[in-house]
């Protein structure tokens, strides 16, 4: 049984798919399953998962013949994950080459800490322009107050977290198509007393693009480093 599993959904991410799984199994953490879940795509996303389904075999691969949501696409990775630690990836995003192994040996070395995230860097479609920094508190406390008022206390898609208290809440609620991962952090906290930590690095690369842009932006309680577009 792998240490972590690496749970990844996947819509129409045929231009930075193969990017964003190499990224993963480049990492300098081995004992990993990386779990691709296909929400339904229509491009060429299912062929580029299947090859690597191929070549490796810590690649599982789910899919599904309808757009379900990011929120219910997830859920289904959780489900399936076999490991008692379980992180996350966006298509599209990139993590850098320590990332698991950095949040797997905070977990090991804190184990009153149920979930860690990373400083992230905003960049540009080809990465070679950076946007902006996202630096989160690294605290559980802020981190809480950072995440009811508005802001951003953790970056959602590089977190890992405990299977047990994740699977204790549902997982993410699939109705939500936006602000999934608020939703989800505050059912943790007031149904299961999780603390939270940010490992204060950036071991993540977020690609901008509209959907994440306004929410990078409304996130005034977050340390936001604007080196222009």
């Amino acid at each position: 049984m792998p240490l972590v599993s690496v749970v990844m959904p996947v819509y129409n991410g045929e231009k930075n798919l193969a990017e964003t799984i190499d990224s993963i199994l480049t990492q300098t953490f081995t004992d990993f399953e990386l779990i691709l879940v296909d929400d339904g795509s229509q491009d060429s996303s299912p062929e580029i998962m299947r090859e690597y389904q191929r070549r490796d075999d810590r690649v599982r691969l789910l899919r599904s013949d309808r757009n379900c949501g990011n929120s219910a696409t997830r859920n289904r990775g959780i489900d399936a994950a076999g490991s008692q630690i379980i992180a996350f990836t966006d298509h599209d995003d990139v993590s850098l080459p320590t990332r698991l192994e950095k949040q797997f040996r905070f977990l090991r070395q804190n184990r009153e800490i149920g979930a860690v995230s990373v400083h992230s860097r905003f960049v540009k479609h080809d990465l070679t322009g950076m946007i902006s920094i996202r630096a989160t508190a690294g605290q559980h406390a802020p981190i809480v107050l950072r995440t009811f008022s508005g802001g951003i206390g953790l970056v959602g898609p590089a977190l890992m977290i405990r299977a047990r208290p994740l699977r204790a809440v549902g997982g993410f609620t699939p109705a939500l198509r936006y602000a999934e991962e608020g939703d989800l952090f505050a059912r943790l906290l007031l149904q299961t007393g999780i603390r939270f930590a940010n490992i204060p690095e950036i071991l993540y690369l977020q690609r901008q693009h509209g959907s994440n842009q306004s929410s990078s932006s409304a996130a005034v309680a977050d340390r936001q480093i604007n080196l222009g577009s």
